[in-house]
């Protein structure tokens, strides 16, 4: 209800957005900041609206169903889950409804004689639906106010239930104090809700009615006889009162019957949901037996599965160290034909290296000898050096003692 109602806005809004569109797109209103303003007021509305259009298509069991009721606390799950129930409970009642309006609607399309009974009696049951439907939709509207608790509504639960299931059995009781413990008119009005009920008069009360219009008009009809003696008016007051006791009578004993019937009924039903909240305990019990079965199964099938990839992993653990062992064999291989190959070119190094320096020994050796060969080289010029000078100063010595000669001789 509150969907179609919820979309019928959104349309109305969307035609005004086009409106408004059509008037900001023309040049006759020179202020457009109004328009505007509007514009993006009725947008945040629409975004309002497919937020709240994504919430209620969310389904329960869903990924985001169940995240959403995950962040809920425990006190707001609980009152969600009521108002899921109250909605269901009112859509089955609209169902009835409709379906007794339907009823309606043949019966006095009906060609012939119509059947007045019957229509007012669907009557009868469509004005006690909606009083239901109202007294529910204030329930739903205390919920969501938090004016009263999930425990609450717990208490009435299995009378609605039974209301709505049993209401067309030909010796149902039909309670109209069901909603008085709730105290909604009294709650919805000290928190300040507006409170509009149609109550629906009870049968017993339209049959007391009755009689009170019967006596009455008995009274009147007394009144209006001619004169009669003071004993014929004894009698007929004697007989009005004894009518009277006897109607009281019946009516007590009716009522008695009825209350009686009533207990008798709501002891059935709170049986009848006892074994039924039993037989769903044992239900919920048996699944929980399965669903602890099919855990457990679940578990060693895991704890196997779990083993076997331990023992794969050990087996390729072993596979791996005896793989490891292997490549630190060879490695261990290659290491030592490389410190041999090594060993050898060292060796072969050591060789060419002493060839090289007996070679530069040799080398030395003869450069030395060289040296020598050219030290006594020198040392023979030297001499020869040497012995030339000391013939030229013997000449000289000549030479002087030649001129010492001539000049004594010219002496």
């Amino acid at each position: 209800k509150y969907q179609l109602d919820l979309k019928k806005e959104i349309k109305k809004l969307q035609r005004l957005r086009d409106q408004i569109k059509t008037w900001a797109a023309g040049n006759e209103i020179k202020d457009k900041s109004k328009l505007l303003d509007a514009r993006r007021l009725i947008e945040t509305k629409m975004e309002q609206f497919k937020v709240c259009e994504r919430e209620t298509k969310t389904k329960a069991y869903s990924r985001e169903g169940l995240a959403k009721a995950s962040r809920l606390d425990p006190e707001e799950k609980k009152r969600a889950e009521m108002r899921d129930w109250i909605q269901e409970k009112l859509q089955e009642i609209q169902d009835q409804v409709e379906m007794k309006e339907a009823d309606i609607e043949a019966l006095t399309t009906k060609k012939g004689k119509k059947d007045q009974n019957a229509i007012g009696e669907a009557l009868e049951m469509i004005a006690r639906h909606t009083w239901h439907i109202e007294q529910l939709e204030m329930v739903t509207r205390a919920l969501d106010n938090c004016i009263i608790g999930p425990e609450e509504v717990e208490e009435v639960k299995d009378e609605i239930e039974y209301y709505i299931e049993s209401n067309q059995d030909p010796d149902f009781y039909h309670d109209d104090q069901l909603y008085e413990q709730l105290e909604l008119e009294r709650k919805l009005g000290e928190s300040g809700q507006i409170v509009t009920v149609d109550v629906v008069v009870p049968e017993k009360n339209k049959k007391k009615d009755k009689d009170d219009d019967m006596s009455n008009s008995s009274e009147q009809d007394s009144k209006e006889s001619p004169e009669s003696t003071k004993k014929s008016k004894k009698e007929k007051k004697k007989a009005e009162k004894k009518k009277e006791e006897e109607a009281r009578k019946t009516a007590h004993e009716k009522l008695l019957a009825q209350q009686q019937e009533r207990q008798r009924l709501i002891q059935k039903q709170k049986e009848a949901q006892k074994a039924k909240k039993e037989q769903q305990r044992r239900e919920r019990e048996q699944q929980q037996l399965e669903a602890q079965q099919k855990a457990r199964q679940e578990q060693l099938l895991q704890q196997k599965q779990a083993q076997q990839q331990a023992q794969q992993q050990e087996q390729a653990k072993k596979q791996e160290q005896q793989q490891q062992k292997l490549r630190e064999e060879q490695i261990a291989k290659q290491r030592q034909q490389v410190q041999q190959q090594e060993l050898a070119r060292q060796q072969v190094q050591m060789q060419q290296q002493q060839q090289e320096i007996q070679k530069q020994a040799l080398e030395q050796q003869q450069i030395q000898k060289q040296a020598l060969e050219q030290q006594q080289i020198q040392k023979q010029a030297l001499e020869q050096q040497q012995i030339q000078k000391q013939a030229l100063e013997h000449q000289q010595i000549q030479k002087q003692a030649l001129e010492h000669q001539q000049i004594q001789k010219q002496a």
